[in-house]
């Protein structure tokens, strides 16, 4: 999440007790937020749901911001904390498997039969196509590719919020960049193009160009159901 003069300004006003600027917090974040649950949860009804839990949580944990400056860091472990919390109960089975090695130990095809392109594409290009493979990550690696390449975490953040240790959040993004990378080539050789390198630049480009087309579709009726569990 971007912090702006905006956002200072309705978050100072929460701090003063006017709770009413709470929707205009929630309005100015509700894509952010939407965008974060759409990567990692499937279903637009889950989503929604987890939507309004969010911002109950938020709303409820007002008192744990001091200052205006720690906005996104108390957002952030808002945020992630419930999603991982979701990931604990409905991904089980891709904890397991993490635990006994099947991630950790995928082949990574890091040269192609030479073939002559057709056409060669731009890095913005070239993001879409790696943007399109990052919505198809499991949950578990969606939540740390979000982490570690798009809010740019730092590794204490991710070690608490994720509730792994480093050595695993490296596992993650290695097993990420190779999936990806390999997708994007075998992309390209199959229609014949060129693509540029993918690498952690151009995996948080795929993120801010997914961001971009990523809207809540409802925000009035999401707010609406917010304050319905709030009151």
């Amino acid at each position: 999440m971007k912090y702006t003069y905006e956002m200072s300004r309705e978050i100072k006003r929460l701090l003063g007790g006017d709770v009413d600027a709470f929707q205009n917090f929630f309005m100015m974040t509700a894509n952010e937020t939407y965008f974060h649950l759409k990567m990692v949860i499937p279903g637009e009804d889950e989503i929604e749901r987890m939507m309004v839990k969010v911002y109950k949580s938020l709303y409820f944990r007002i008192g744990r911001l001091e200052r205006p400056e720690d906005t996104v860091n108390w957002y952030n472990e808002t945020l992630y904390a419930l999603i991982t919390d979701w990931i604990n109960v409905n991904c089980k089975k891709q904890l397991i498997d993490e635990e006994n090695g099947k991630y950790a130990n995928r082949y990574h095809l890091r040269e192609y039969l030479y073939f002559e392109p057709e056409a060669v594409l731009t890095e913005a290009e070239t993001a879409k196509i790696a943007g399109a493979y990052l919505t198809q990550l499991n949950p578990v690696h969606a939540l740390t590719g979000l982490a570690y390449f798009y809010d740019s975490l730092s590794e204490t953040a991710m070690d608490e919020l994720l509730q792994v240790d480093a050595n695993v959040i490296r596992e993650r993004v290695k097993y990420i960049l190779n999936l990806i990378e390999d997708d994007c080539k075998a992309y390209s050789k199959e229609n014949r193009i060129e693509i540029q390198d993918i690498d952690i630049h151009l995996i948080l480009l795929a993120y801010v160009l997914i961001y971009k087309d990523t809207y809540l579709p409802n925000p009035v009726e999401v707010y609406n159901r917010v304050v319905d569990e709030v009151n």
